[in-house]
């Protein structure tokens, strides 16, 4: 029987309530007032005869009492309804902030409850679907046969005994999964689940395509948390995980199942339209009241891609590509795992189970196939493509390219079907070869076909549109490993340039192009990324580089003259490497007089280069009154250089910064230009 619970979000919701026991309280007031007239009224009337008949010395004494009293009141008085006014402006806030939180909560509480509506209720760990967190189903036994003309093996003869057993004995095996082989890291993974359940963690399992990763996880967490609430969200929905780490209501004990952690994070595998998971969300989740754990999958080449580093040269340093990302992976509650393919030891294990599963014997007998690969539908992937016809072949093999140069999106079919031709032979005057071959990679529908589809389709959240395609993971890492070698067509460089329209995929597609020596490719692109944002620095940056390499001197000229501060690097480096020196210089000169400091520190270097020191010594002078310290120190060091001590001294004297010298700094300035 299928147990699951609902997420209760209770909400503590300050709201202001209209006090109406104030014109009561009055009235009650008056009432008494009344009552007693008859006991302080002749009290009253006898003060003011007595007050009429006094002389004026009398009357002016008490009146001067009287306006102390009168003062004294109505200070108090505007005291208290001053208190009272802080008071309410006090409790506005308190409600607006509260008001605040309640939109939020509800947002949340919103969002999430459009994601269960599709599965009814959050569902405890032991009860969830495998096959929902992205396990892959289990082969069919029919998908193991030989095919048409192929020969009958002494191993496809022994399936076909397996095959015939099955028909004619009873396993109580499950249709969805294989029966689940014990990995060498099931106990190191159930110990890092265990050490969560009381104050929530963070586990990474990293491994290539197919080798049990998500099985492994999915059997580990029913194991020792089964009683844990359980979400998925769909692949690069981050701003689910964002909003409920945000929220204030409390959550209960839960699983945050993320399967393909590269789709969640910032870096070139994040889906147009889909949102990062946070740093901050991670943090906040992991110190929740209540324990949260987060369970991910990785590709190691993907979590070395998002760990990557690349050079900036305007500080000299190597810095993270995708510094979001490396916050979340270098997180110090994060517990990675790698998992390789099938130990001996595990492969022995297997056989021992293998008489109560046929598909694990089946999966044993193939020795070209690590048992995981062959039990998720591996060895038939590669047959559909194998055996698929020659269309078919170059629609797969233009997707693999494409993901090979950089392309991580998903693939739309006009891109597909642009860079496809390429991988053609023969005449094809019209596209009606396509759709119908699109069609067929796709196909789950056979029996045969049970998640062994060599191209997957992308939809948007709610199912409703087809955001691209992309190839299945094994058959993905298997063919680009095969296919580093091949030459990618001009044909398939020129649609992948023209059809790619993701700023992420253009700019690795891009460097790409400009690293395999396709600069015009690369050209296109980098056009089109500085059109479409003039900061983009790092496009402009390599813009520059290529038509140096395409020798487009007047463009680049053009460019720096337009204050194109990188073209004005890239120029510059052009005349220098030609030995045009005077021009170079000519055209720092000309970059210079915009006072822009990058452009003065560029000319002073380039005049102690050239040794053109005097020269060096007055655009030093006009940086130093920025407080450029670095120049200030240069410029001491070349004043001193060239004896005119004087100089350097007032200098010295006149700034507080370099006190530190004390009465030897000249001296020692002297020193390190003599040595």
């Amino acid at each position: 029987m299928r147990t699951s619970i609902v997420m209760v979000m209770p909400f503590d919701l300050t709201r202001l309530r209209r006090d109406h026991r104030w014109p009561w309280r009055g009235l009650a007031f008056l009432a008494i007032l009344g009552l007693s007239g008859w006991w302080w009224t002749p009290t009253v009337v006898d003060a003011i005869a007595s007050f009429t008949d006094a002389d004026l010395a009398v009357k002016d004494s008490v009146s001067s009492v009287v306006s102390v009293a009168i003062g004294l009141l109505s200070f108090l008085t505007s005291t208290y309804l001053g208190w009272l006014q802080l008071s309410n402006k006090r409790q506005m806030a308190i409600t607006a902030e509260a008001t605040s939180d309640e939109q939020r909560d509800s947002h949340t509480y919103n969002r999430l409850k459009n994601h269960v509506g599709r599965i009814g209720s959050l569902p405890r760990m032991d009860a969830a679907d495998a096959l929902s967190l992205r396990v892959h189903p289990a082969i069919s036994l029919v998908s193991a046969r030989p095919r048409d003309n192929e020969p009958e093996t002494e191993s496809a003869g022994r399936l076909g005994w397996l095959r015939k057993r099955a028909m004619s004995e009873p396993f109580s095996i499950d249709p969805d999964l294989p029966l689940f082989v014990p990995r060498e890291k099931f106990d190191i993974v159930c110990r890092a689940l265990i050490n969560s359940a009381k104050d929530g963690g963070f586990l990474l399992l990293v491994g290539n395509s197919s080798v049990g990763k998500t099985r492994l996880l999915y059997e580990a967490s029913r194991k020792t948390l089964p009683d844990f609430s359980l979400l998925a969200p769909d692949l690069g929905d981050g701003e689910l995980v964002n909003r409920i780490a945000n929220a204030d209501f409390k959550l209960p004990p839960i699983i945050i199942w993320l399967d393909e952690f590269q789709r969640f994070l910032e870096g070139p595998y994040l889906t147009p339209g889909h949102t990062t998971i946070t740093a901050a969300a991670i943090r906040k989740l992991l110190e929740a009241p209540s324990p949260v754990v987060i369970v991910a999958t990785l590709w190691p080449e993907y979590a070395n891609q998002l760990r990557s580093t690349e050079f900036d040269v305007t500080h000299g340093l190597h810095r993270p590509r995708y510094p979001s990302a490396l916050d979340i992976l270098d997180d110090r509650r994060l517990t990675e795992i790698s998992l390789d393919s099938f130990t001996p030891e595990e492969r022995w294990e297997a056989a021992r189970l293998a008489p109560a599963d046929p598909r694990l014997m089946l999966a044993l007998e193939n020795a070209d196939y690590n048992l995981t690969e062959v039990l998720s539908g591996a060895l038939e992937i590669v047959r559909r493509y194998e055996r698929g016809t020659k269309e078919q072949r170059a629609i797969v093999d233009a997707a693999v390219d494409a993901r090979r140069l950089g392309i991580q999106g998903p693939l739309d079919s006009a891109l597909l079907l642009g860079a496809s031709r390429a991988y053609l032979t023969g005449y094809y005057p019209d596209d009606s070869w396509f759709q119908s071959n699109l069609d067929e990679l796709t196909s789950t529908d056979r029996p045969q076909d049970r998640g062994t589809a060599p191209v997957i389709v992308i939809t948007s959240s709610d199912r409703r549109t087809v955001l691209g395609y992309s190839v299945t993971d094994f058959l993905l890492q298997r063919l680009s490993k095969m296919r580093t070698s091949h030459t990618v067509p001009n044909l398939a460089w020129a649609a992948l340039t023209a059809r790619t329209v993701s700023p992420h995929d253009q700019l690795r597609l891009a460097d790409t192009a400009y690293e395999k020596g396709m600069a015009h490719h690369a050209e296109s692109l980098y056009r089109k990324l500085v059109e479409a944002d003039s900061d983009n620095w790092q496009a402009a940056r390599r813009l520059s580089f290529v038509l140096v390499a395409l020798g487009h001197i007047d463009e680049l000229s053009m460019r720096a003259d337009n204050g194109d501060t990188i073209a004005a690097e890239a120029l510059v480096g052009l005349l220098v490497s030609t030995n045009r020196i005077g021009d170079a210089l000519e055209k720092l000169r000309l970059y210079a007089q915009t006072g822009e400091t990058q452009a003065l520190q560029r000319l002073a270097a380039f005049l102690e280069l050239g040794r053109k020191e005097h020269e060096a010594i007055e655009v030093l002078r006009k940086l130093t009154s920025r407080g450029d310290l670095y120049a200030e120190r240069r410029l001491l060091q070349l004043l001193v250089a060239n004896g005119r001590m004087d100089e350097a001294a007032l200098i010295v004297k006149a700034d507080k910064s370099w006190s530190w010298l004390g009465a030897y700094g000249l001296g020692h300035l002297k020193a390190a230009v003599d040595d």
